[in-house]
């Protein structure tokens, strides 16, 4: 349980320092670095440890995610453009540009959210849901159930309709 709790520690103040070290000149190696270390930590952990530290990553992951949303919604960096997304229909080429996107899911109201792009509001809707496997379901009235910490890629067409049922995160364009 020490080395779990000293590797979490690492990690908090990796996520905490995150700004400061982002002005530094040497911020890939110093993750790389950081990344070897953790790697040779994780590699002494025992099998319940590494239940437990996968746990304790996807609640880092998701607090990562909601500060993402947080500083970042409504701006771009490096060519991709980052927009804050709640319970809502969102269009296609209106509301959100047409595009390839990467939504992902902060928190949730009674551990449902939904994403779906539903016919009976836009006869050309059309998603592309990919999973773990990169093959989940496609055309109109796909949908998928997740929860806090996931991510799904979509691609939304021209005149197409993202419907969002429950809870927030942000929608990441990762190209055309």
């Amino acid at each position: 349980m020490k080395k779990i709790l000293c590797v979490v520690l690492m990690l908090l103040v990796v996520f905490s320092c995150g700004a400061n070290v982002a002005r530094g000149e040497d911020l890939e190696s110093e993750l790389d670095a950081l990344a070897e270390e953790l790697t040779a930590d994780i590699n002494e952990l025992g099998d319940q440890e590494l239940i437990l530290l996968r746990e304790m990553l996807r609640g880092l992951n998701t607090y990562v995610d909601m500060r993402i949303c947080a500083k970042l919604a409504g701006s771009e960096i490096n060519g991709h453009s980052f927009e804050k997304i709640s319970t809502g229909i969102y269009y296609g080429g209106s509301d959100l540009s047409a595009g390839r996107y990467r939504i992902y899911i902060c928190e949730v109201d009674e551990s449902t959210w939904e994403a779906l792009v539903c016919e009976t509001y836009a006869e050309t809707a059309d998603l592309l849901i990919m999973d773990s496997v990169e093959s989940y379901r496609t055309g109109g009235n796909a949908a998928r159930r997740m929860k806090a910490g996931d991510s799904t890629q979509i691609e939304l067409k021209e005149n197409g309709v993202l419907v969002v049922i429950g809870g927030w995160g942000y929608a990441e364009r990762i190209g055309d």
